[in-house]
């Protein structure tokens, strides 16, 4: 378990890792919390839709359906599974509100971050230039390889993050959530890449990886690790 407060002021991330083992149910992820030594009045894991929708944490909604969960306040912690899409959570510095968004492809492309960031500008007054960004462990272009047709190809603004390969197409995701991230507003060098490749990196279950080695076909059989995030008292 990685667990980081130094990135964020009064935000508090972790992530597991293969050593913690797969995250499948609620068990999983209240397992998970025990190793960070906190308690939470409400932990939220959203079923994720591989769209557009966001929503604001409500201790009513525990696994609300989404793909972007807005923080602000302390007392809960959100989770999020994942195995190859980006984890990427924004943080207002200022107004102390922050958010999990799920960067896959498809989310990417229905742009996930824009619609995050505007709902939290109308709802919570946020500044895109007080705001933070950070890109956690998650499949990179070097490993992200699409054999043609290729969807995102159909869209001038993707070609880009677009290159050939004797593999087939490789996605650049990460700059395109870069991309997304400076056009709403946010500052460059507020924008926190980790680096890490999914696939590369033995200490993550990945989903290109583990269907290499077992072809699996149910997206609900491989391996997850967990990004969770909370919010620390002011």
């Amino acid at each position: 378990m990685q667990v980081i407060r130094n990135i964020f002021p009064s935000l508090s991330l972790a992530y597991s890792t293969c050593e913690d083992g797969d995250v499948f149910d609620r068990k999983d992820v209240t397992r998970l919390t025990e190793k960070i030594q906190r308690n939470f009045k409400h932990i939220i894991v959203p079923k994720l839709q591989h769209g557009s929708k966001e929503e604001v944490a409500n201790i009513q909604k525990n696994e609300p359906l989404c793909d972007a969960i807005i923080l602000p306040t302390t007392g809960i912690m959100v989770a999020m599974r994942l195995a190859d899409c980006l984890p990427i959570v924004l943080y207002d510095s200022e107004k102390h509100v922050a958010s999990l968004i799920h960067g896959g492809w498809r989310s990417l492309l229905q742009n996930i971050i824009p619609l995050t960031i505007q709902r939290m500008q109308i709802e919570f007054h946020i500044d895109p230039l007080n705001t933070y960004a950070w890109i956690g462990p998650s499949l990179r272009s070097c490993c992200n390889v699409v054999n043609p047709p290729i969807v995102q190809g159909y869209f001038s603004e993707w070609k880009q993050y677009i290159t050939s390969s004797s593999k087939g197409m490789m996605v650049d995701l990460q700059h395109a959530a870069i991309k997304h991230l400076l056009d709403n507003g946010l500052l460059r060098e507020r924008i926190i890449d980790s680096e890490l490749c999914t696939y590369h990196n033995e200490e993550f279950y990945s989903f290109r990886k583990q269907n290499e080695s077992s072809m699996i076909s149910d997206r609900e059989k491989y391996s997850h690790f967990m990004v969770m995030m909370w919010m620390e008292n002011t």
